[in-house]
């Protein structure tokens, strides 16, 4: 599938990568490739008419569409990618601008192959796994069938892990879905209900039974390492604040403080909608009564 190609891993401090800048500095030497990025800007009297990080910008951004188009079209060797019967020079097709083959090749994210004759990409599988193979697709289309029925969701979650941030292939993701069930069935909901009394009742706003579920929800995500205390501890002080000022006080708390989880939860790499659908709050601690008490 298209879409299983198109995903790949880019560091989000990519653009300050001394790599980056070398490429980027080694093109504006290039006078073809400045004449591409501002047209009759490619003489040889003209100086650089782009800032350092607007250029790291362009490079990070050419960078993606290589390495995109190369992940698609290429074979893994080991930990290398390699794309045979082309030269250099291609890698400028490829990112759609000249000199950008030579660039990657003079940081050593791209080399030349004789026999057989080809492109590498070195150690390209440190930050991308290979495309899904049709075996695969099918597997992981059977687990996700495998599923207990009432789940809201046809896909694994997206960047949820355990013991890191480590993102690991679609493949992997319904193995970590079904880690994340099984920590959830394992969950210390008393612990949940602990973390979530001592800092809701300081915003002055204890929910009802519906918000509730909320709360609680938002607490296991923490008990569960997918999301920092912090995230949770937070904007529920920022309510608290906001409540003591009769000028600034928020109408509908409960609504605020699911926009507020919503956007930091993305911040933090997590679908807080797609956690919330899979965290089965147990009845008796949405109803307020002691654990193990109908």
């Amino acid at each position: 599938m298209a879409g299983d190609f198109a995903w790949i891993k880019v560091r989000g401090t990519l653009v300050q990568n001394p790599r980056v800048m070398r490429m980027a500095r080694e093109l504006m030497e290039d006078v073809k490739f400045r004449e591409w990025l501002t047209p009759g800007g490619g003489g040889g009297a003209n100086s650089q008419i782009v800032s350092d990080v607007a250029l790291r910008c362009v490079t990070t951004a050419l960078l993606t569409v290589t390495w995109s188009v190369a992940r698609e079209c290429g074979k893994f060797v080991g930990d290398d990618l390699f794309l045979p019967r082309i030269g250099i020079d291609d890698i400028d097709g490829m990112a759609g601008c000249p000199g950008f083959g030579r660039a990657m090749m003079c940081v050593g994210w791209a080399k030349t192959q004789g026999d057989p004759d080809g492109i590498i990409f070195p150690n390209f599988k440190e930050f991308n796994v290979p495309p899904m193979t049709s075996a695969e697709k099918q597997r992981a289309y059977r687990e996700r069938m495998k599923r207990p029925t009432g789940s809201t969701h046809d896909e694994p979650l997206h960047g949820v892990t355990i013991d890191g941030n480590q993102e690991q292939s679609r493949a992997d993701k319904s193995i970590r879905y079904a880690t994340l069930r099984t920590a959830i069935d394992k969950l210390d909901w008393a612990g949940v209900r602990r973390l979530a009394h001592a800092h809701i009742q300081k915003a002055d706003t204890l929910p009802d039974h519906d918000n509730r579920l909320l709360v609680y929800q938002a607490a296991a995500m923490v008990k569960l390492g997918v999301l920092p205390e912090m995230w949770f501890v937070e904007p529920i002080a920022r309510l608290a604040e906001r409540q003591k000022k009769r000028a600034k006080r928020i109408k509908n708390p409960m609504a605020w403080l699911t926009k507020v989880f919503k956007t930091t939860a993305t911040d933090h790499g997590q679908d807080f909608h797609e956690l919330r659908g899979i965290i089965n709050v147990p009845e008796w601690l949405l109803n307020g009564k002691p654990e193990g008490e109908k």
